[in-house]
């Protein structure tokens, strides 16, 4: 039961904070599914898997692909919690893959994504990585796949961020 707030808003303020897949994942194993807004938030759940599902082929087909060019990169904030088994499957929801790249393999980086099936939403990216720290690709065919890459964790100006550094300190990917 759900005191007070009701049913709509439990559902919206779960969705808004995007905990609708952890809760969707809790109420399944428990078998709490009478309700409607349960099987919604169940549905978010199992939504949540397929995206995972969906952005960790992803991942791994660019990897492969930038792993034969020798270029390392980092995988930013969800996807690499997700990785590192902090959410159980399916409690991460993904909108995209964030990933930090030196800005010297951009070129590289922008021609495997467009082989891929992607195309970045910037129209002059000469203008995006002068000016800004990331940009989006999304893919043609597969629209819910989205890639964030970022060449700076900030806007110019906003911290002197070592990139080179970062990258090389990270863990390779693996499987």
């Amino acid at each position: 039961e759900i005191p007070d707030l009701g049913a709509e808003a439990v559902l919206s303020l779960a969705r808004g904070h995007r905990l609708s897949a952890v809760v969707g994942s809790r109420l399944h194993a428990a078998g709490l599914t009478s309700s409607e807004w349960q099987r919604a938030l169940v549905h978010d759940w199992r939504q949540a898997l397929g995206d995972e599902t969906l952005f960790g082929e992803a991942l791994a087909r660019l990897d492969a692909a930038m792993s034969l060019e020798g270029i390392r990169f980092v995988v930013l904030k969800g996807a690499d919690l997700s990785r590192r088994g902090i959410y159980e499957p399916g409690q991460r929801a993904h909108n995209d893959l964030d990933l930090l790249i030196e800005p010297s393999n951009g070129t590289v980086f922008h021609r495997v994504l467009s082989e891929q099936g992607y195309h970045a939403d910037h129209p002059a990216l000469d203008l995006a990585t002068q000016h800004w720290f990331a940009t989006t690709y999304r893919h043609r065919a597969q629209q819910r796949l989205q890639i964030d890459l970022h060449w700076s964790l900030g806007a110019p100006g906003r911290g002197d961020w070592d990139v080179a550094r970062i990258v090389d300190a990270s863990e390779p990917i693996g499987e």
